[in-house]
């Protein structure tokens, strides 16, 4: 993308572009899926970034400084020629917009692919709280790998989630924290939220207790990339692409996207790191997935009408998986054998 381009793309999305140029803008987008997902990495790093929500933020004098640093001399002189044809008509704001999002692309250039050197397990039954190198507190629950870039800290904030985490991250003034699941990309500046993305689940959960973070991925069955941004006491729910339209081939999602802007119970996501579990209206078959981690046992449902039944409740640091079918099973009709590490469930017999 030439640098002229990229400056008409930073002022469609900061809001200043006119008419003709949003017309340019919006074909150059539809033109190509690379175009668009360019155009959503972009916007998403405005929205991430301080300029975004407090304009009189920024020192002038340090971004452009820092511009001038990180880009090479050439580069540099056809960057200025460009700014000096804006300079006339643009306002200051559009000019510091658009050498930050400049500086981002130049960085994210110059950024190698993620190197996980470290890699943290946490075996079910079990959770895990970890400390990293910028001081960022990451809660592990049962089942869980959470994989740690070569250069975090120095040169990034990469990180990889397979299964469940709360995330307490300090804030960093140029490395943007970046969560990679199997689907998703989770972007944060600095914040508290949760993630939960097991393969084995059928829904993709995140909850924000304080702070903006964004989430990039897929969410329908168009394969088109879009970003959703969430904001404190939000909920954002995604089934999974579980399904293959038989015409088209294509995942589709099982569930609908759900988001919850103000959320009553947000901080209830996160309870399991304090010992509890929580049940949100949720399937049996999710229910005896988060039962498996938790206990470290294999749960064996033989009526398969079970996975139908939803289920409602919390418990406060119950020791044996026996205590919790105990008390679903005083509103869910179901009986369960308990053989070693194995619990057989199944409808409970009429009498």
């Amino acid at each position: 993308m030439e640098e002229k381009d990229l400056i008409l793309l930073t002022k469609y999305i900061v809001g200043e572009a006119n008419d003709d140029e949003k017309k340019i803008i919006v074909h150059w987008i539809s033109e190509d899926p690379s175009h668009e997902a360019f155009y959503v990495e972009l916007k998403a790093a405005w929205h991430q970034s301080n300029f975004y929500e407090n304009p009189g933020s920024i020192d002038i004098d340090k971004a452009f400084n820092l511009f001038r640093e990180r880009i090479s001399t050439r580069s540099r002189k056809r960057f200025v020629l460009q700014f000096s044809k804006l300079s006339v008509a643009a306002s200051l704001t559009l000019l510091i917009s658009i050498g930050l999002l400049i500086l981002y692309v130049v960085e994210k250039k110059n950024n190698a692919a993620p190197v996980f050197s470290q890699q943290i397990m946490v075996p079910k039954g079990h959770k895990e709280k970890i400390i990293l190198n910028d001081g960022t507190i990451v809660w592990l629950n049962a089942g869980s790998v959470l994989k740690v870039d070569n250069n975090y800290g120095k040169k990034n904030r990469f990180v990889y989630l397979e299964g469940e985490g709360y995330f307490e991250v300090v804030h960093h003034e140029n490395l943007v924290f970046t969560i990679t699941t199997k689907e998703y990309t989770i972007k944060d500046i600095g914040t508290k939220f949760n993630i939960k993305s097991y393969t084995a689940d059928s829904i993709f959960e995140t909850a924000v207790m304080d702070g903006k973070i964004s989430i990039e991925g897929r969410f329908s069955g168009d394969n088109k990339v879009s970003t959703i941004f969430l904001e404190k006491n939000a909920v954002l729910k995604v089934g999974h692409p579980l399904l293959k339209d038989t015409l088209t081939a294509k995942s589709v999602n099982t569930l609908p996207v759900v988001v919850v802007k103000n959320s009553p119970n947000v901080n209830s996501y996160n309870y399991w790191k304090d010992d509890m579990l929580v049940f949100d209206n949720l399937s049996f078959k999710n229910i005896a997935l988060q039962l498996e981690r938790k206990y470290n046992v294999v749960i064996l449902i033989k009526d398969d009408s079970l996975n139908n039944y939803h289920f409602s409740g919390s418990f406060n640091k119950v020791p044996n998986i026996e205590n919790v079918l105990d008390i679903i099973q005083e509103t869910t009709p179901i009986s369960y054998q308990l053989n070693g590490d194995t619990v057989r469930i199944k409808i409970k017999e009429k009498k």
